[in-house]
């Protein structure tokens, strides 16, 4: 048991570091630069990093991946993705898909935060509690995108998913789960 929390936790901590460091270092000079945010831009990504079942059970750190595409013009995102975490024998949480709407609050800068929220049809087993929803979960969604004007962007995003409606349901609604990732995209 021991060895698998070791195994995670170095996962996810090298997973933010690798994803911040190389967004920040790569934007650190040029991140009032400009360019045109009418142009429609695209890209497919791949994410891993780290979350938690539910916000209130922080001791069960998972690890966290995605795969997604996002289409961007004035300053506003569509983003379409699939989620899977998994906590072993604790339970785990998928999302797919999962679509965005995502508001850049610098646009026309190289690096921007934004803001998004959507909804999501997915699972949450949180074994350790007895809970079990499937069904419709809303997602709300925090990040800062690096190099946005570069054919390789970056981006680390944090992740709060809640379940709204259920499909199928077992015990309390789950409290939401949580997650931090880092991304590169092409």
């Amino acid at each position: 048991m021991l060895k698998n929390k070791f195994f995670i936790n170095s996962f996810v901590g090298l997973s933010m570091l690798l994803g911040s460091t190389a967004g920040a270092a790569i934007c650190n000079n040029n991140c009032e630069e400009e360019y045109s945010p009418s142009a429609c831009s695209a890209y497919t990504y791949f994410k891993m990093g780290g979350g938690v079942l539910s916000v209130k059970d922080w001791k069960n750190l998972m690890p966290a991946i995605g795969v997604g595409h996002r289409r961007e013009w004035s300053g506003k995102a569509v983003d379409i993705s699939a989620n899977y975490s998994t906590a072993g024998k604790h339970g785990h949480y998928f999302s797919i898909p999962k679509i965005m709407y995502l508001q850049y609050l610098t646009p026309e800068a190289d690096c921007s935060p934004y803001l998004g929220g959507g909804l999501s049809w997915g699972e949450l087993h949180n074994k350790h509690k007895e809970q079990k929803f499937q069904g419709l979960f809303g997602e709300l969604a925090v990040g800062y995108e690096f190099q946005r004007h570069s054919p390789i962007r970056t981006f680390v995003q944090l992740d709060l998913s809640q379940g709204l409606l259920a499909n199928k349901k077992h015990g309390s609604t789950p409290a939401p789960a949580i997650a931090l990732t880092a991304g590169v995209g092409f």
